[in-house]
């Protein structure tokens, strides 16, 4: 029976089934037993609001075996817009207000997340992290995945001015040696950006990166450094614009020999019709816009 499962197997399992339902589904759960309950309590946060962050935020200060409970924390940012008046300086471009949640709330809870093993920022805006910041990565001990995406623009592109800066990536992932599974969307670069900064030591299994603006092969190959000496890869997903050809991946093609899974989006039939022979241990590929 299920409910005479170990409390560790049975968080496990609860853990797995939270991340495929719906969170009606989630409180269906609670409502089993109280060792169900208890179970599922905090184990997955979603915080869309800074109001429900500031809550949230006194619960785990309070209780640090609250805050341990915590296995995946979602921030979501709540954007509001408004035709009303014009936008101030600080609000970048566009009618779009300030996001309710900013990159203050998450280092704020991060030094209690010491726990963690995933971490969402959906639409956050860390072009406001200040250098001093750039730490709060380092707390987050047993964070295993980590995705970001950047804020869209009122066309629903990521807003160019707003784009997550490669630098502040590659100071992030410095500071998660036990990462295993990143995904980004929305990615700003330069020539220099990562100019000073000592490759992170992270072994990635998967890496999705989309929307980039400025991110060269070069890039791509700092990143993957010690992904590429353990050979631990298995599954990217990526997008390719028309210009971009197959032949551009050179600079991580050592990164690319033990890839089993890829996904791409891309327009270019071309394109798509080459890649695989780019991935010699390729068992499945998929164009995204077709599987979504």
């Amino acid at each position: 029976m299920l409910t005479e499962l170990p409390d560790e197997y049975l968080e496990r399992i609860l853990d797995y089934a939270i991340l495929e339902s719906p969170p009606r589904s989630v409180v269906a759960l609670a409502l089993v037993s109280r060792r169900f309950a208890l179970a599922v309590h905090l184990r997955h946060v979603r915080l869309s609001s800074a109001n429900a962050a500031s809550k949230f935020e006194q619960i785990i200060a309070a209780n640090p075996d609250a805050a341990r409970r915590v296995k995946l924390l979602v921030l979501e940012a709540e954007r509001m817009r408004t035709r009303a008046s014009p936008p101030s300086r600080r609000q970048r471009r566009g009618h779009m207000k300030s996001t309710a949640l900013d990159a203050d709330t998450l280092v704020r809870l991060c030094t209690h997340l010491s726990q963690s093993g995933t971490l969402v920022l959906r639409e956050l805006d860390l072009s406001t992290l200040r250098r001093r910041q750039f730490g709060f990565a380092a707390r987050l001990s047993h964070l295993h995945t980590l995705v970001l995406s950047s804020p869209p623009s009122d066309s629903g592109d990521s807003d160019p001015a707003r784009r997550l800066n490669l630098y502040t990536l590659g100071t992030i992932l410095q500071d998660l040696p036990q990462l295993e599974h990143l995904g980004v969307r929305g990615l700003r670069g330069s020539p220099s950006a990562l100019r000073g900064l000592t490759p992170p030591v992270c072994r990635l299994v998967s890496c999705g990166i989309f929307s980039t603006s400025g991110v060269s092969g070069t890039h791509l190959q700092w990143i993957l450094s010690a992904t590429t000496a353990s050979d631990s890869l298995r599954t990217v997903a990526f997008d390719l614009d028309e210009s971009t050809r197959p032949a551009q991946l050179s600079a991580v093609k050592w990164a690319l020999l033990p890839v089993r899974h890829v996904y791409v989006t891309s327009r270019n039939t071309r394109t798509l019709a080459a890649l695989p022979q780019h991935f010699p241990s390729i068992r499945t590929f998929g164009d995204l816009r077709r599987i979504a």
